[in-house]
């Protein structure tokens, strides 16, 4: 595989025009912010093309082009990839897994089902935007440059929510995390995890002792009305077992779009 060094829109632009709800995100979130690496089997004319931020890969393509260019040499991580790739992964990586996803969309239409086309939010029914009140003992705000100490302190096995904006800094400047404050304590953080050229997909987490408070929820719902006006669709991604993102989800308005599988290439579930 030859990593792209120049041009990576001119190679991203078929992935970008097929964008879906889900980690087909990661293309645009590599050209929005910088973060990540591309891969290509050849240059011009790719028949293979990997995208990488922080450990995700998005990989599309002729699965018998990836093996004759050595594909499964470079990819180790959270990969989505079509079925055809899942014999090439699978045998050239010492551990293989695969992870079920849940992909939702936010419903901007009551009633039907989970739209792929954003509305304007001058356009959306009332009904149709979360809800935005403070949760009791707690503040909600949009975070900036200044609470990247605050994200920094979040429990270690949260800190995965901002490696997609190269750490803590990034994602706090990025515009694009809310924040619920309980005290000075950042207590959860609802944020653009991939930032799509049409979706965008939250990353949210909660420390352990302010779990089942709302704190999540509201700061998703401040988050889904950002990425409205950004005009940009908001969605969601989590496990078929993990209720309780799903019941949030759909309590702020996202529907079912597809089920989808990542492989895990090299690494273990997570926890």
């Amino acid at each position: 595989m030859i990593r792209v060094v120049h041009d990576a829109g001119a190679v991203l632009a078929p992935l970008l025009a097929a964008e879906a709800p889900g980690s087909d995100a990661i293309a645009g979130h590599l050209l929005a912010t910088g973060h990540g690496r591309v891969w290509v089997d050849r240059w011009p004319g790719a028949r293979v093309v990997a995208v990488e931020v922080a450990d995700n890969w998005l990989v599309r393509g002729d699965p018998d082009a990836a093996a004759g260019a050595g594909l499964a040499d470079v990819v180790q991580g959270f990969v989505d990839a079509p079925p055809e790739f899942e014999p090439l992964l699978s045998s050239a990586a010492d551990r293989f897994d695969t992870w079920d996803r849940v992909i939702m969309a936010m419903d901007l239409r009551p009633g039907g089902p989970a739209s792929d086309t954003p509305l304007p939010p001058s356009a959306l029914p009332p009904s149709a935007l979360p809800p935005s009140s403070q949760p009791s003992g707690a503040e909600v705000r949009l975070l900036h440059s200044g609470d990247a100490g605050a994200v920094a302190a979040l429990d270690p096995d949260l800190s995965w929510i901002a490696k997609t904006w190269g750490g803590p800094e990034g994602m706090a400047s990025s515009g694009m995390a809310w924040g619920a404050f309980v005290g000075r304590r950042l207590a959860s953080v609802a944020c653009t995890f991939f930032q799509g050229q049409r979706h965008e997909d939250i990353g949210v987490v909660t420390e352990p002792e302010f779990r089942r408070r709302g704190l999540s929820a509201a700061a998703s719902a401040r988050w889904c009305l950002d990425v409205q006006a950004r005009g940009r669709l908001p969605t969601w991604t989590t496990t078929p077992d993990n209720l309780g993102s799903l019941g949030t989800a759909r309590r702020l308005g996202f529907r079912h779009v597809r089920d989808g599988v990542i492989y895990l290439v090299g690494i273990g579930p997570p926890d």
